[in-house]
């Protein structure tokens, strides 16, 4: 973990200098020489760290030499953190008061966190940085009492890993060949020798003969289990052979710890044990056995507690919130993070596997035995914190603590003094009680935070009021409960928008304190965002300054616009909201204006491969038929449509619909007659499925359909069609 460590503090310290910071900070002289001499200091020393990790379980003075240059690492990370934040302050100060003069700007600093209590000014941040700066020097010199091998700690490469969980539907024709192969293996004369029968492989990959022989496994393995039970067996494992004798050195250390378990109830006991305390393991369990390129991403999950259901993106950007993926790539990081995560599961960390439609796994959880790993890992960096409020001030008071989540039982509230928790990146909050509505306003004072997760506070309903000071904010993660229980619904604090740097904001709630303008300096704004009460939106002006078109970074948006009267203001205000062309989901919720806004009736969101329309007044459906790119169309609740005809297709594209490949209208209360005049054009020639469900004055269907059905129908209180066309009461029934 050191050397990974030692790369971000190397890479922020290159930041750094390349951004030319000792321009804006005029005060600090000679600071980047500092900063330079710094940088060639802990490169000398990182190439010495992959022989350190590996000599600190039996070397004790290297565990303590290396133990204090993770300190220090994570004091100069602690320190450019506060430099980062500094200058942030400046901007934002800067950008609110544009008469302030430049030269003062520069020359002072912001101090609204506690935080700033201690790096009271930029001089003082560059003498700390001097003074780190001899420390390293002094870890430097001492290095050379170990005699350290001096390498980098490269990532091996990857084994291929066998598993024998197969996806039977990668898997055709080959039921013959396995039965043969059976046939072989489970003959009778087993004294007699077996002749080698070559298979047809024409065609077959290597993989799908590897995928064939895991499905032979699958299938005969109950009748294995059942075979060899209550009796001794002789068990060869193929594929982990290595002639590394370390490799083996490492193993026969791991199993020495547990050769003395003789019986079921001993291994029950390590089961459950917090096995990755104990004394020997420690002195004994070699670094190299451990992950290396991805040991960071790893123990960090010791954030969680134990049995926590882990969504899979929100730990993704998790660690690129910690920057512990690698930026130097040029792939997107939620590419590099799936394929960390990917990694990390083939090799056991996770189990308990939830996937979506498309096989991805979209959540998770670690066994226990792995948490106490990833404790083990981490020492003091990730806290838990299960306790009373006194104990929380106590626990969160550690210095190294990084990332904590407080569990709180059965209180209204909690508080916790932030004096020594003002290097926190990472506070999730988790309550199983639904009393407690208010976060403690000290929260505001961890001005390095990034992440701050709330979502398992399900009585939440205020937050500080200073989340303005958060500017390091990366990842701000809370649910908007809309059950009729809640007669008061959680909202935003004023000063949201001086949050620059958040990427991660699942709700935006319009209100009198946070205004939709707000969300004008919210340029890193990523993945999905559902923006509530625009009815409280005073007017198109305002709603324009929102930027909503400049947010490129949105792959997905939900406007939900509360049931209102003033329909020509919102128009308008809809006119104003208008999404950058990337988006590829569109929800639009209770948008109770006759007319839409001129960006739906045209194609520019041709990026777009998911819609949304529930609770419309409109009239008419837009030209959806032009979207190109379109998969899944949604109609919910358009009470005033009576017709869908050409209008629905478009007349600019000479395919319409040429990717939807789902199609669903539901409560169309008054919709009565669908038709489609293809006029020698194609219509929706990769629809899959189609659902109508509470329609019951539709009566007539496009001639398409009858000719060329899906493959998924499914008609639900749509009596009128189904009494015409008695072949849908076949078809639903089948469904």
């Amino acid at each position: 973990m050191a050397d990974a460590l030692l790369s971000i503090v190397l890479d922020r310290l290159a930041s750094l200098i390349q951004q030319q910071i000792h321009q804006e900070v005029s005060l600090v002289v000679g600071v980047e020489t500092e900063i330079q001499s710094l940088t060639d200091t802990l490169q000398v020393v990182r190439v010495v760290v992959a022989d350190a990790e590996k000599r600190q379980v039996k070397e004790e003075l290297v565990k303590v030499w290396l133990q204090r240059l993770k300190d220090i690492a994570y004091q100069m990370d602690d320190v450019l953190d506060e430099w980062s934040t500094s200058l942030l302050k400046s901007q934002i100060e800067r950008a609110e008061s544009p008469s302030m003069s430049k030269k003062k700007v520069s020359s002072c600093i912001p101090s609204p966190c506690i935080c700033f209590k201690r790096v009271a000014g930029r001089r003082d941040i560059a003498l700390t940085i001097k003074d780190i700066k001899q420390q390293v020097d002094d870890i430097a010199n001492q290095s050379n009492r170990f005699n350290f091998t001096s390498r980098f700690s490269n990532e091996e490469p990857q084994r291929l890993i066998t598993i024998s969980a197969v996806d039977i539907s990668e898997v055709w024709g080959r039921d013959k060949d396995r039965d043969t192969i059976l046939r072989q293996l489970l003959d009778k004369s087993c004294e007699q020798n077996l002749a080698s029968t070559p298979s047809p492989w024409l065609g077959w990959e290597p993989s799908k003969a590897s995928l064939l022989i895991s499905m032979i496994l699958k299938l005969y393995n109950k009748k294995i289990q059942e075979s060899i039970d209550g009796k001794k067996f002789l068990l060869v494992l193929d594929d982990v052979w290595t002639e590394d004798y370390q490799l083996w050195e490492q193993l026969k250390i791991v199993s020495s710890v547990e050769v003395s378990k003789n019986n079921k109830q001993d291994w029950e006991n390590v089961l459950n044990s917090e096995m990755w305390e104990l004394d020997v393991l420690e002195k004994t369990l070699s670094p190299a056995f451990l992950l290396s390129y991805y040991d960071q991403c790893f123990s960090y999950c010791a954030v969680f507690p134990k049995d926590h259901t882990i969504q899979i993106d929100d730990l993704i950007k998790l660690w690129m919130a910690q920057s512990y993926l690698d930026s130097k790539s040029d792939r997107e990081m939620e590419t590099i993070g799936r394929e960390y995560f990917e990694n990390l599961a083939a090799r056991s960390f996770f189990q308990d596997f939830e996937k979506d439609d498309k096989g991805n796994i979209v959540r998770c959880k670690m066994h226990d035995i792995v948490h106490d790993f990833a404790q083990f890992l981490t020492y003091n960096e990730c806290l838990i914190v299960e306790d009373d409020c006194e104990n929380l001030k106590t626990n969160l008071s550690l210095q190294k603590g990084r990332h904590a989540t407080v569990i709180v039982h059965g209180s209204t509230r909690f508080s916790f003094s932030v004096n020594n928790a003002r290097n926190l990146h990472t506070l999730l909050v988790v309550s199983d009680n639904r009393f407690l509505k208010t976060l403690p306003e000290t929260i505001c004072g961890l001005c390095n935070l990034q992440t701050l997760d709330v979502r398992l506070c399900t009585g939440l309903r205020k937050l500080p009021q200073g989340m303005g000071n958060l500017v390091n904010l990366r990842h701000f993660l809370f649910t908007y409960y809309c059950h009729q229980e809640f007669s008061e619904q959680i909202s935003l604090a004023k000063g949201v928008g001086r949050l620059t740097s958040l990427r991660t904001l699942p709700f935006f709630i319009v209100s009198d304190e946070c205004k939709i303008e707000d969300m004008r300096n919210l340029k890193e704004l990523r993945g999905r965002l559902e923006i509530r009460g625009l009815v409280n939106v005073e007017d198109a002006e305002k709603a324009e300054k929102a930027e909503l078109k400049n947010k490129k970074h949105l792959h997905g948006l939900t406007l939900h616009f509360t049931t209102g009267r003033m329909q020509e203001r919102m128009k308008k205000v809809a006119e104003a909201l208008q999404p950058h062309p990337n988006l590829k989901s569109l929800s639009i919720v209770q948008y109770q204006v006759r007319e839409w806004p001129r960006w739906m009736m045209e194609p520019s969101l041709l990026q777009l491969t998911h819609l949304l329309l529930s609770h419309i007044a409109c009239q008419c459906l837009p030209p959806l038929g032009e979207l190109p790119l379109l998969e899944n169309l949604n109609i919910q609740y358009m009470p005033t449509v009576k017709y869908v005809g050409g209008e629905f297709l478009g007349s600019s594209s000479a395919i319409a619909f040429p990717r939807l490949k789902h199609l669903g209208f539901s409560e169309m209360q008054e919709w009565q007659i669908w038709e489609v005049k293809e006029e020698g054009r194609k219509v929706m020639p990769s629809l899959l499925s189609l659902k109508i469900s509470a329609s019951p004055k539709l009566a007539t269907l496009p001639d398409l359909l009858q000719r060329t059905p899906p493959l998924d129908l499914s008609f639900k209180y749509c009596n009128i069609l189904q009494g015409k066309w008695p072949w849908l009461l076949k078809v639903t029934a089948r469904v």
